[in-house]
C-alpha cells in the first residue's frame, strides 16, 4: 500500500470509530457518563463544569469502556443492537473497540533521548520511549489518557 493508500484507510476506519463512539454512547443511560463525571470531580450538582473537552472525552471513554458492576458491558449492548455484517470495517472496528485496553497515564518527567517517561496510574509501571511530540507542551506531572489496543 501507498502511504495515500494507508492514510485514506487510516481516515475511514477512524470515522467509522468515531461513528461507533456516537452510537455506543446512544446505548448508554445519560447518568452513567454523568456518574463517571461526579467521580472525576467536574460537576456540581447535575452540571458539568469542564476546562477542556477532553475532560468529557474521559468520562464518555469510561462510561464506553468500563462495564458498570453487574450490568452487560455497553460495547457488548450495542454489538447485539448494531448487528453489524461479519467481517466488515464497522465489524472489525467494533471487535478492536471491545478488546481495547484502558490505561491512565502522568507525565513523570522529560528524557532526553527517549522523549517522556510516563508512568502508568492504574499499577505503578514506567514506560520510557513515548517521543515528545505526541504531546508537544506537555509538562512534568501533566495527565494523559491515551487509548491502548
Amino acid at each position: 500500500m501507498t502511504r495515500s493508500e494507508i492514510l485514506a484507510r487510516y481516515r475511514h476506519l477512524r470515522q467509522i470509530s468515531k461513528e461507533q463512539h456516537r452510537a455506543v454512547l446512544d446505548v448508554i443511560a445519560p447518568n452513567v457518563v454523568l456518574d463517571w463525571a461526579k467521580r472525576l470531580g467536574l460537576t456540581r450538582g447535575r452540571t458539568v463544569l469542564l476546562e477542556s473537552e477532553q475532560e468529557m472525552t474521559l468520562a464518555e471513554d469510561l462510561a464506553i469502556y468500563l462495564a458498570r458492576p453487574g450490568r452487560p458491558h455497553p460495547l457488548d449492548r450495542y454489538a447485539r443492537a448494531a448487528r453489524l455484517a461479519p467481517g466488515s470495517d464497522e465489524a472489525i472496528v467494533l471487535e478492536a473497540m471491545r478488546r481495547a485496553e484502558f490505561s491512565l497515564w502522568r507525565v513523570e518527567r522529560r528524557h532526553e533521548t527517549m522523549g517522556l517517561v510516563l508512568c502508568e496510574t492504574c499499577c505503578a509501571a514506567r514506560t520510557s520511549g513515548w517521543p515528545t511530540r505526541p504531546w508537544k507542551g506537555a509538562r512534568d506531572r501533566d495527565w494523559r489518557w491515551p487509548r491502548v489496543s
